[in-house]
């Protein structure tokens, strides 16, 4: 591979490393505010001193405990899959530079 060949393959790799490392982030952060908002919702429904039943509180309480749970599995393999596709682009650095790319080199000796 020439050399401007090679420099213009490790700047994409570079860019996919950093574009899939920010949707890592911004799944995150997704996670955080769903679960963040469902908690709310438990603590409001857990302190409502409404005239329903017993019953109707404990199947929404249920409910929305169930929904957190699936929304942090579900969620989190989103985020699993973005580290691996990250790892992937490092690999691709590698591959361009070499097997300890300057990016990924020691700077302390």
């Amino acid at each position: 591979m020439s050399e401007v060949g090679r420099n213009k393959a490790f700047d994409r790799a570079v860019d996919l490393v950093v574009h899939a490392d920010d949707l890592t982030n911004q799944w995150t952060g997704r996670l955080i505010a769903v679960q963040t908002s469902l908690v709310v919702a438990e603590a409001a429904l857990l302190v409502w001193k409404g005239d329903q039943s017993g019953a109707i509180v404990a199947a929404l309480a249920v409910l929305i405990g169930l929904t957190a749970i699936v929304s942090l599995f579900a969620v989190t393999r989103i985020i699993v899959r973005e580290h691996d596709t990250g790892h992937g682009y490092i690999g691709m650095v590698k591959r361009t530079e070499g097997q300890a790319p300057y990016l990924f080199r020691d700077l302390r000796g």
